[in-house]
């Protein structure tokens, strides 16, 4: 809740954990982790109230809204805000944060760009696969519990990836990083 009333401070945090390239992997990931977490609590509890319900598969019937119905509304504000910050810090921790700590992790492990890259490449590719599953996930039962069950794994996948030592278990943590990207970025927001 105070990420959300301070959405200044997350971002200076994950600007902090995503600019500096200079710490090492096992400070930063840990770091980008526990802001994801963060912002999933915010969001989490910001979600409770949404109006937000989930559709039925083949049935999307309009429904009028009438001037009382409206005044009558919650303000959703605090809802948005609360999914523009989970939107930044989940791109920024599973997808941007690759390339700024792909050097530290080159010099400390010592693969090559390719070997590193072909991880997120798969990363990538697994992601493509998985969105049709979210997208069945979302028809059928909204966006909250795939949110937090997806930001609770990718919390879980950082703080592997920052303790990674061989390159097989590099690319199984961006396979996993691509099963659940889909499930906390734009397609349930």
């Amino acid at each position: 809740i105070a990420l959300a009333a301070q959405p200044l401070a997350v971002h200076q945090v994950v600007g902090s954990v995503l600019i500096a390239p200079h710490l090492p992997r096992e400070v930063a990931l840990p770091l980008a982790a526990l802001v994801l977490l963060a912002e999933f609590v915010a969001d989490f509890l910001l979600l409770a109230h949404s109006p937000i319900v989930p559709r039925r598969v083949g049935r999307i019937e309009p429904v009028p809204v009438t001037p009382p119905m409206l005044a009558a509304m919650p303000s959703s504000a605090p809802i948005r805000l609360a999914l523009a910050i989970t939107e930044l810090v989940s791109w920024g921790v599973t997808y941007y944060a690759f390339s700024v700590l792909m050097p530290p992790m080159q010099r400390e492990l010592g693969w090559t760009s390719a070997q590193l890259t072909g991880a997120f490449s798969v990363g990538l590719l697994i992601a493509g696969f998985s969105d049709v599953w979210v997208g069945h996930w979302l028809d059928a039962r909204g966006p909250r519990l795939l949110m937090t069950l997806g930001s609770i794994a990718a919390v879980l996948l950082v703080l592997a990836w920052s303790q990674v030592q061989s390159l097989a278990a590099f690319y199984l943590v961006w396979v996993g990083i691509g099963l659940v990207a889909p499930a906390i970025q734009y397609a349930p927001a």
